[in-house]
């Protein structure tokens, strides 16, 4: 079978601004200045900004090494929003984060790690720093994969897409990489000993 190429750059910024909406998009697509997202429990706003990390090191305006996202949560709020804090008492947190952030120094930021600069800042507060991980761009669908799961809907089934449109395409919702198999490689998929080696369907 003829190898897929990898997609293009447009190709995998455009996947991952894609699956965002009009809101997130937005958030995603200021690469610079601070940007301060005011959102009620369960509207995305940390696919937002883990969306914003990722076009950002796609376009080269992040380096990878040097993110480290930080999501804080009031007391008694829980992680779906019960026990909800006052919109003043929500202003109030974030002029205080503005405030410690300005008492940065040049020298703190140059010399100290994401870590102690953390403890610096916010000393004060039950602070969680989980392991760092590097950001990078990673779909596990192949050929292969797919050719599977169209052995598993049947050739009755897949003959039928192929008479309506002439081929099979099968588009990976992650990365937006389209598979497309031919007359030629539905055949292929269901002759004798062709699932022989063939895997789970994932």
């Amino acid at each position: 079978m003829p190898a897929v190429p990898e997609p293009s750059l447009a190709e995998r910024i455009a996947a991952v601004l894609e699956e965002l909406d009009p809101e997130q998009r937005a958030v995603a697509e200021a690469l610079r200045g601070p940007v301060c997202v005011l959102a009620g429990a369960g509207t995305g706003k940390t696919r937002a900004l883990t969306h914003r990390i990722a076009h950002g090191v796609l376009t080269g305006e992040y380096a990878p090494g040097q993110v480290l996202p930080v999501t804080s949560r009031p007391a008694g709020v829980t992680e779906s929003g019960a026990g909800g804090v006052a919109e003043g008492e929500i202003e109030d947190a974030w002029r205080r984060v503005q405030l410690v952030a300005d008492t940065v120094t040049p020298g703190e930021l140059a010399s100290l790690d994401d870590r102690d600069l953390l403890r610096r800042l916010f000393a004060e507060d039950d602070v969680r720093m989980f392991q760092s991980a590097p950001v990078f761009f990673r779909c596990r669908c192949s050929r292969e994969r797919v050719s599977n799961m169209l052995r598993s809907l049947g050739r009755e089934e897949v003959d039928s897409v192929l008479e309506e449109f002439g081929q099979v395409e099968v588009r990976c919702e992650f990365c937006s990489r389209a598979y497309r198999f031919d007359a030629v490689d539905c055949a292929a998929l269901f002759a004798p000993g062709a699932d022989a080696h063939r895997g789970g369907v994932h």
